[in-house]
């Protein structure tokens, strides 16, 4: 160990000369601290009892632990460490100490010439064995965390434990205030859910509610004793949007540990979007609300006086998260802007702002995908999920990986009170293609209801969207199966991998150009256009683009992108980059089906068909299990949430059910004729994990 070089941060630690190096200053430290640093690095990640560190220490001398603890206080004044934040070295009360940040042997050839040496002027196999020791440990965790970048404060979350394992979907756990308790939602269908707890002392799980509802993430009282949450009165494609409505409620947590408790709301419902309830100072609660301008506020509300008030209202940006620290007393607010940027601010209890700043997002991370975001207990940053991981997300902007084992997705991180440990929701599926012919499914049924003959690509991962081509035989779709998801084509027997983006594809949509030569899809917030020999074509454009419709044009893709803030449709032309504003908005699938005319589904699951005027196909409203849907010769597809395969004549406006399709059928991609690609889900779960 005392040959071989370290760097915990931007600190050199060189055992031979007992000194370690803090931006250019030279730190000389005695032995006995150094040595102590030395078995902390050596077991690093593990709680070292104080007995063992003295005994390794101090071997053939009889100290006190305050000789321990007073080396322990070098350290951390070494390392701008204290004993209050405990970032680098973590005190377990009654226990012993741990080394939270990596040490990271330094390999650069200086290093390497200086252990070379001084292991050939030794001649010992002692030092030889140790820096091969730690060199492979070292390329260990290079394999167990897929070579990704160990940041300077990120602590290693090697071990999983599985905390919900039924035959529902778990999600939004959180910790108690005393770490004992997790409450979670349990799904009953893809609307409604119960809230439950788990005792993590006993495993036991009870329910919580007495009714079943659309819950928001629950919010504990600093007491432990109440949960706050907002509820939703309706899904978002029941009825209309003007009946849709939204409460704040409570609990007692207290008496739900003996039985289902009814729920109090203590804001009625209203038709003003609200978000993410949370307990204030003095039995107070803020939330996020819309107003009827689309702004964002964040409102504080005194359960006493009933009195409602706006803590802050931005113009320039909406507000899509927050989080409260108690410790701090203070707001962070996540907000994206009219320049397409997402910004972190901190606000005290009176709504000023301490500090405002762009989010500097890392590569592959959609920008137009929300920050969910929760405070680590020190109040020094905050966790949050995305695509490529979960990240630490800091008042700067700055946001840095989190080092963790290979897992599935991973949504709504939340922090365990001591800050070691994290629960996170872990979404598991597998979806396969499924090419059937029309006919086959009406004198088939027997042997469609079946499935695994017609599927064209079997994995155990996402394969996804799957599209014709329009003058081939060649089948593109998306697929996780190498890790991210990438654009893939099968031809014939041949399966063939286009994009190799690090990040992955952003969409599971793509569309073929109206030639049937090229492919667009998203990736690193920008449209990728594939040719079939893997050439790609990227193009930057002056509006941000968040999803790709269709290709109705040899130049113009139709496409949703965001300006200044607001997303609408628009027709794009690849060749002269301009935008042409089709004026509509809340669009969640469309295809073009003229020059004058398109069809289009918004988030209220109700088609339109634009023309001359605007109409409603009142006979498509909720027929959707996904919000996909195929159009053909003028025929639109799709699978309803009783599985059944329909199809509607846009000129005749016949509406028929084709056949009866087993429940693991989700949408239609795409039509050809009698040819009809199925996306079937072969598995879904969702459930709690912790993370430590």
């Amino acid at each position: 160990m005392k040959n071989i070089q370290y760097r915990i941060e931007s600190c050199h630690i060189d055992f031979s000369r007992n000194q370690v190096t803090v931006h250019g200053e030279v730190i000389i430290l005695p032995p006995k601290v150094m040595a102590v640093l030395a078995v902390l690095i050596e077991r690093q990640g593990e709680v070292i009892a104080f007995d063992d560190l003295l005994k390794a220490v101090w071997a053939d001398t009889v100290v006190t632990v305050n000789t321990l603890h007073r080396c322990i206080s070098q350290l951390r004044k070494t390392f701008a460490d204290d004993s209050k934040r405990q970032r680098v070295i973590k005190t377990h009360a009654k226990q012993g100490y741990s080394l939270l940040i990596p040490a990271c042997v330094v390999t650069d050839e200086v290093a390497v010439k200086l252990t070379l040496n001084t292991n050939t002027n030794n001649n010992t196999n002692t030092n030889n064995s140790g820096v091969i020791s730690v060199i492979f440990a070292v390329l260990v965790l290079l394999v167990l965390f897929g070579y990704q970048e160990i940041t300077s404060d990120t602590k290693i979350y090697a071990q999983v434990n599985v905390l919900t394992s039924s035959d529902d979907n778990e999600a939004y756990g959180s910790y108690s205030p005393d770490g004992r308790f997790i409450v979670f939602q349990r799904n009953i269908d893809a609307c409604y859910s119960d809230l439950w707890a788990k005792d993590l002392v006993s495993q036991e799980e009870f329910k919580l509610t007495r009714r079943t509802g659309i819950y928001g993430q629950v919010d504990w009282s600093p007491d432990g004793n109440h949960l706050l949450f907002s509820e939703r009165n309706n899904c978002p494609h029941q009825d209309t949007v003007s009946s849709h409505c939204w409460s704040v409620n409570t609990l007692d947590f207290t008496s739900a540990r003996t039985k289902p408790q009814q729920i109090v709301s203590i804001l009625d419902c209203n038709d003003h979007y609200t978000h993410k309830p949370q307990w204030l100072l003095n039995g107070e609660i803020s939330f996020l609300q819309e107003n009827h301008n689309e702004h964002v506020s964040l409102l504080s509300y005194n359960p006493r006086t009933t009195e409602i008030k706006n803590i802050y209202t931005p113009t320039a940006q909406t507000i899509y998260s927050y989080d409260y620290s108690f410790s701090d007393k203070k707001f962070a607010v996540l907000s994206f802007s009219a320049g397409n940027q997402h910004k972190i601010e901190v606000l005290n209890n009176q709504g000023e702002i301490h500090s405002s700043n762009v989010i500097e997002l890392p590569k592959g991370v959609s920008i137009y995908q929300a920050l969910e975001s929760e405070y680590h207990p020190t109040a020094d940053y905050l966790i949050t999920a995305t695509s490529q991981g979960l990240f630490r997300l800091y008042p700067d902007g700055k946001m840095a990986s989190i080092a963790i084992t290979q897992r599935h997705s991973l949504h709504n991180p939340s922090f365990h009170p001591d800050g070691e440990r994290i629960v996170a929701t872990e979404a598991i599926a597998d979806t396969d293609i499924l090419l059937v012919n029309i006919d086959d499914i009406v004198t088939k049924a027997a042997e469609i209801l079946k499935l695994t003959p017609y599927k064209i690509a079997r994995s155990n991962l996402n394969d996804d969207h799957a599209i014709f081509q329009p003058t081939g035989n060649v089948i593109a779709f998306t697929s996780k199966r190498t890790g991210t998801r990438q654009l893939w084509v099968k031809n014939g027997e041949r399966l063939i991998q286009l994009s190799d983006i690090e990040s992955g594809i952003q969409k599971k949509a793509i569309t073929w150009s109206p030639s049937g030569k090229k492919i667009a899809s998203l990736a690193d917030n920008k449209i990728h256009i594939f040719t079939l020999n893997q050439e790609v074509d990227v193009i930057n454009s002056s509006l941000l683009i968040s999803a790709i419709m269709d290709w109705p044009t040899t130049t113009e893709l139709l496409v949703k992108a965001i300006d200044k803030g607001k997303e609408g449709l628009y027709l794009f032309d690849v060749t002269t980059l301009h935008f042409t504003n089709l004026n509509e908005t809340d669009v969640a699938w469309a295809n073009k089906l003229s020059d004058t005319q398109l069809v289009y589904l918004d988030y209220s699951n109700k088609l339109w068909l634009t023309g001359a005027k605007k109409i409603e196909i009142k006979a498509l409203f909720d027929q959707l299990e996904r919000p996909v849907l195929a159009l053909d010769n003028r025929y639109l597809f799709g699978i309803n949430k009783q599985r059944q395969l329909w199809r509607y004549s846009l000129d005749t406006e016949n509406f028929e059910v084709i056949s009866q399709l087993p429940l693991s059928a989700r949408y239609v991609s795409d039509v050809s004729g009698n040819r009809v690609l199925i996306t079937q889900m072969n598995e879904f779960r969702k459930e709690l994990i912790e993370l430590n």
